[in-house]
Parts: C-alpha cells; sequence; structure tokens
C-alpha cells in the first residue's frame, strides 16, 4: 500500500495525469485509505492531493478527489488554495477552465440561466490570500488569464483587494503587461461602485428606470 500510496504522489508531483488516474481507479485499497485533505511533506510544499489535480488541470481526478471529501480551501505551505493553484498558468486552458467549473460547482453549487454559480451550502471561497497576499484573482490577472479572470469577475469576487506589493488585481495584470484584462477589471469595479446616476449614464437610461 505504501509503495501504491508513493507512486500516485509521485504520479500527481510530476504532472502524470494518466497514471495518477490509472492508480486510483486500479488500486482498490489505495482509494480506501487516501485522504485527499492530508497534505503532503515540505519537499512537496505541503500540497494536498486536491492541490495537485487543481495545478496540473487534471479534471478526472479532481472530480474524484472532491466526491471523495477533497477540500478546495485547505491551503498549503505557501497559503495557497486549490482555486489559487488553478488560476496560477494558462497551460492546458481547456481542462484548466473545467477544473474551474468542478470547484464552482462543488458541494451542491448551481448554475442559474446567466450562468453564474448560485450558493447551496457550503462553497469555494473565492477571495482567499495567499502569503504574499494574492488572491486568486491577482493569479489569474498577473498570468494573463483572461478567461479566468471573466469567470471569477462572474462570481463577483473582490477586485479591490490588494497584496504585499500594495498592487490589486488590476495594476498586477498591467504589472505585467496584460493591459486589457487590468482595464477589463477596472471598468468591473467602476460598473460594481457606480450609483444610480453612473450606471443610467453608461446605460443611457433615467435614473429613476435604473431603480425600479
Amino acid at each position: 500500500m505504501g509503495n501504491k500510496a508513493a507512486k500516485f504522489r509521485s504520479a500527481l508531483h510530476s504532472n502524470n495525469h494518466q497514471a495518477a488516474l490509472a492508480l486510483y481507479q486500479s488500486e482498490r485499497k489505495l482509494r480506501e485509505n487516501l485522504n485527499p485533505n492530508t497534505p503532503y511533506s515540505k519537499q512537496y510544499d505541503q500540497n494536498t492531493p486536491v492541490h495537485y489535480a487543481a495545478k496540473y488541470a487534471m479534471p478526472k481526478m479532481l472530480a474524484l478527489l472532491l466526491e471523495k471529501g477533497g477540500d478546495p480551501n485547505k491551503t498549503n505551505m505557501h497559503q495557497e488554495t486549490s482555486l489559487h493553484v488553478l488560476c496560477s498558468t494558462t497551460a492546458d486552458t481547456h481542462r484548466r477552465l473545467e477544473c474551474f467549473h468542478l470547484l464552482m460547482r462543488h458541494r451542491g453549487n448551481k448554475i442559474n440561466t446567466h450562468g453564474v454559480y448560485l450558493e447551496r451550502g457550503t462553497k469555494i471561497r473565492l477571495n482567499p490570500t495567499d502569503n504574499k497576499g494574492n488572491t486568486p484573482l491577482h493569479r489569474a490577472a498577473g498570468c494573463g488569464f483572461d478567461k479566468c479572470v471573466e469567470l471569477l469577475l462572474a462570481q463577483h469576487v473582490v477586485a479591490t483587494l490588494t497584496n504585499e506589493e500594495g498592487r490589486t488585481a488590476a495594476e498586477e495584470a498591467t504589472h505585467f503587461h496584460h493591459n486589457e484584462i487590468g482595464h477589463r477589471i477596472e471598468a468591473r469595479i467602476l460598473y460594481d461602485t457606480a450609483d444610480d446616476d453612473m450606471l443610467a449614464r453608461l446605460h443611457g437610461l433615467q435614473a429613476q428606470d435604473i431603480s425600479t
């Protein structure tokens, strides 16, 4: 069992989705004894299996771990949640977005007709900060992951939080030369904080039409 668990950890750590999935599905004792929320050692940044499935965009593995009780809000030694590591790169974008939707649906969350997730029971934390003060939105903005930024903004994340460098997510995007993403976040902040008169001007409507 110990050897199988070590092989499973190695497959996750080395981004070998197929090997990890094959081990998990074929080894009954591994499945029974695995706690998806138990962190590995400092050598592995104290990531949990859920962290690795999110970090390397392994949707099938992530779905199985969440079904087994995996907690996407669990943090590693850098205070990163699974959402942090998922949003930190644009690699394997299609699978990464699939993982994003899995995390948003976790524990019975549902989607309305506009594609926005509605809370029903415990939900993944959208605004956690790592040990450098970065939120998942900071991570997505900083690496230029525009689609992830859009999805996070659709969940009404707090876009005005600053990291230890004093930068908001919009400023993080601009700092790393993702100017269009920075402008998009700033526009969302403006829209979210606008009063009725401002919204009326934006939409070309009368203020009383906004209030009713």
